[in-house]
Formats: C-alpha cells, sequence, structure tokens
C-alpha cells in the first residue's frame, strides 16, 4: 500500500544524525502494516570506503525496520556524472528519490516522501500509517512538520518505537 522514500549519506551531517534516523525508521515501520509496505533509502555519494547510512546503523534498527527496509547504493561516481554542470551539494534530493521511485513495489498505491527524522502518529481513529491512507482518494497530499527539541532526541532509546510515539502524542 505504501512505499516510503527516504534518502541520505553516511556524512554525519546535522545533529546526532544516526541516532535521529534509527529512532526515525524505527518509528515509521512501527506504523506500516501491509505485506506491500515498504522503506526505501536512496543511499547518495556516501565515499566508497565507507559502509552505507544503513549499514552503519544497521544494529539500532528494529526487527520490524530491517523487514520493511530496502537500500539502493549511489556511488560517488554516478554522483560526479550527475553534477558535470556543477553543483556544491554533495546529494542530490530529486535524483535520490527517483532512483527509489523506479524501484518501488508496483503494487503500493502511495508513495511518501519523507526525511530520517520524522517519527508519524496517526490521528482520527487509525491504528497505523497504512489505514490511515488506505481510504483517500487519489492526491497529492502534504502534512506539516513540528520541530522536535534535540533533547527528546538524546533521552529516547533508538529501540522501542511505541514508547517514542506514545511520548510524542502526549507533548503533542
Amino acid at each position: 500500500m505504501v512505499s516510503v522514500i527516504v534518502y541520505g549519506r553516511n556524512d554525519a551531517h546535522g545533529y546526532n544524525l544516526h541516532k535521529r534516523a534509527a529512532i526515525s525508521l524505527n518509528c515509521i515501520a512501527e506504523v506500516l502494516s501491509d505485506a506491500d509496505d515498504e522503506i526505501l533509502f536512496a543511499d547518495y555519494n556516501t565515499p566508497n570506503d565507507l559502509p552505507t547510512f544503513i549499514e552503519a546503523i544497521y544494529d539500532t534498527l528494529t526487527e520490524k525496520a530491517k523487514s520493511r527496509l530496502r537500500v539502493f547504493r549511489i556511488r560517488p561516481e554516478l554522483h560526479a556524472r550527475l553534477i558535470a554542470g556543477g553543483t556544491h551539494l554533495s546529494a542530490l534530493e530529486p535524483h535520490s528519490r527517483n532512483i527509489a521511485i523506479r524501484r518501488s513495489n508496483p503494487r503500493n498505491r502511495w508513495l511518501l516522501f519523507t526525511n530520517t527524522d520524522m517519527i508519524f502518529l496517526p490521528k482520527n481513529g487509525a491504528q497505523d500509517q497504512t489505514e490511515a491512507v488506505r481510504d483517500l482518494p487519489d492526491g497529492q497530499y502534504i502534512l506539516p512538520r513540528f520541530e522536535l527539541p534535540e533533547p527528546l532526541w538524546e533521552a529516547w532509546p533508538r529501540s522501542d518505537p511505541g514508547s517514542i510515539m506514545r511520548t510524542c502524542d502526549h507533548f503533542g
């Protein structure tokens, strides 16, 4: 039903990126329930001598997240060809997302583009994200983003997405 598409690279960009991403991916997996639901991660331009971002955090992911996750590595050589005109960016979001889209499960009706620091809380009686979108009419949907303070990310255990989501719901 849902293909969640995220991208990133193993470069430690941003505050405590590895922890935030592991928490986010674990929470995203927690709200997917259809057998065809998946999380597609485009690892874009991680240096060849480093593991992909997902390989670097794999031991902190829940079994549910691991079972839904597919990783596509876009090597620096491809990035160099794509930026022949020049760019200062080390990750190209449109290319990353397109690579994942082309490899997404064709049975899935929905594509969810998001980042690796998001936590979704289904509302209006829905038990999970899959149920929340099941009967929506075709269209483009955009949701607001609420920033969470860094101390919350620091305090949360990566391996307990249910507790994290309950805390977010309580504070929200």
